[in-house]
């Protein structure tokens, strides 16, 4: 009995052009992978850094809630119940209505690396019959 098929000896030039088109999807897809996971990380490291500097303003701005800012004994600030790093206004309170500028209280390395700036803006707010503070945070920066 004779066998019509035969053994092959090579591959074909189909196969080739197939297995060199896969190889460059996954090489492509693998360095694709590689920067974005590089780039996340470098953005997520900024945003950490960013977002514990919004939470030491909140939590120096503690320091300034007070319904009397007549009394200067013991007050925070200098002047009293004035934030230093506020280059807004030279002489207010650090809750008074309005936008503040805090980027000195930024570290010099956010504020030249990520160009960052931050303010907050305090407005009144009723609260059961009462006219509370709201203090909203805003920090820009960008990626270098």
């Amino acid at each position: 009995m004779k066998c019509f098929f035969h053994k092959r000896l090579g591959t074909t030039l189909i196969e080739i052009i197939v297995a060199g088109a896969l190889l460059a999807m996954l090489s492509v897809t693998v360095s694709g992978l590689l920067l974005s996971m590089f780039c996340t990380s470098k953005t997520g490291q900024a945003r950490h850094e960013i977002s514990l500097e919004a939470k030491k303003l909140r939590e120096h701005l503690k320091a300034y809630v007070t319904a009397d800012t007549s009394l200067t004994l013991n007050a925070p600030g200098n002047p009293p119940w004035h934030l230093p790093a506020d280059s807004s206004c030279t002489n207010c309170w650090a809750l008074a209505n309005g936008q503040h500028n805090a980027s000195d209280l930024l570290s010099a390395d956010l504020r030249e690396k990520y160009k960052a700036t931050m303010t907050y803006r305090v407005t009144g707010e009723p609260f059961h019959g009462r006219t509370v503070k709201k203090v909203d945070i805003a920090i820009d920066w960008e990626m270098p």
